[in-house]
């Protein structure tokens, strides 16, 4: 698990392949309940080739963990990723 500040951004990124059609992403709590709050989630490329990125700014998030879900469309499936995080007290 991932350590962050209220202070921070977070950042995710991996490698898609070719040809996705949509993209999302949310915040769960962790139970696995959405939060109402907004993920951007946006197709990154470049020369690596085709990737999905997803930002939340971690300001409106209490202390706890939290895990950011990005599912990502082709017209052949789609992939979910899920990456967790803990927002932890100033230091």
């Amino acid at each position: 698990v991932f350590h962050f500040r209220r202070t921070e951004r977070l950042r995710v990124e991996w490698p898609a392949h070719a040809g996705i059609s949509g993209q999302e992403a949310r915040l769960l709590d962790r139970k696995g309940q959405p939060l109402a709050v907004p993920v951007t989630v946006t197709p990154g490329g470049g020369e690596q080739g085709a990737s999905v990125r997803a930002e939340l700014n971690l300001a409106p998030l209490n202390i706890g963990d939290y895990v950011i879900e990005v599912t990502a469309r082709s017209a052949a499936a789609s992939d979910i990723r899920l990456f967790a995080f803990r927002v932890a007290n100033a230091r």
